[in-house]
């Protein structure tokens, strides 16, 4: 579980670490094994990323400060820490478009 220094994000990653970078991101009372046939999909042309958010899935509960901005700040602290130059980020809320 990588360790960004704000909580520790429980994260699933794919594919060959020099390949662009996917970051696939759930929505809010979700996880990441939503996305578990996108990634598979995905992870023979990209590297794929799939954090829990913070107070989701196998990632800590922090006692406070679950706002939005905040969890956007942890995935902003991970990418950094996983080291990719840039990455292409989908949520759910794209997956349910029309």
């Amino acid at each position: 579980m990588p360790d960004p220094g704000r909580v520790r994000l429980s994260t699933t990653t794919l594919g060959a670490a020099g390949a662009p970078a996917v970051l696939l991101v759930h929505g809010w009372g979700g996880d990441g094994r939503e996305w578990s046939p996108h990634a598979e999909a995905l992870a023979g042309h990209f590297r794929v990323i799939v954090p829990d958010l913070r107070g989701h899935g196998r990632s800590d509960v922090p006692d406070e400060g679950s706002t939005p901005a905040e969890m956007a700040d942890d995935l902003a602290a991970l990418l950094d820490t996983l080291g990719p130059a840039g990455a292409i980020a989908l949520d759910s809320a794209d997956s349910m478009a029309p």
